[in-house]
């Protein structure tokens, strides 16, 4: 359990996860392919500061601004600031959901891509 081992990854399977999240300013590459990921989890994303893109594996990019809102349950999606000079900052609530069940097939929590170490040890309960 969470509680046992001291770590929480993304989703609580059993609760709910509440986290702010800062990203920085774009690198140079701006358009440089972020990490898409899947949670088995029902979503609320809400920019507080800041504008930052949704990209969706479909290819579907929506530029969300101050108040905006996202929710999402089973979506391959990504999160990226294009800024070079401001920082934004989100807050997601994040509630435990029964698998997503597509044409018979369990769509499973999934990450894709270079993760940041940073990342890896907050997954791992490290920070």
């Amino acid at each position: 359990s969470v509680m046992e081992s001291g770590k929480l990854g993304l989703v609580n399977p059993n609760g709910s996860v509440c986290r702010m999240v800062d990203f920085g300013p774009s690198t140079e590459d701006a358009h440089a392919k972020p990490i898409m990921h899947r949670t088995q989890s029902l979503d609320y994303g809400i920019v507080l500061e800041g504008e930052i893109e949704c990209v969706l594996d479909s290819g579907e990019v929506r530029l969300m601004k101050r108040g905006d809102i996202a929710v999402q349950r089973g979506t391959m999606h990504a999160w990226r600031n294009t800024s070079s000079t401001e920082w934004a900052r989100m807050i997601f609530v994040l509630l435990a959901a029964e698998k997503v069940n597509v044409g018979g097939k369990e769509l499973e929590a999934d990450m894709e891509g270079e993760v940041p170490d940073v990342v890896k040890q907050q997954l791992a309960g490290g920070l």
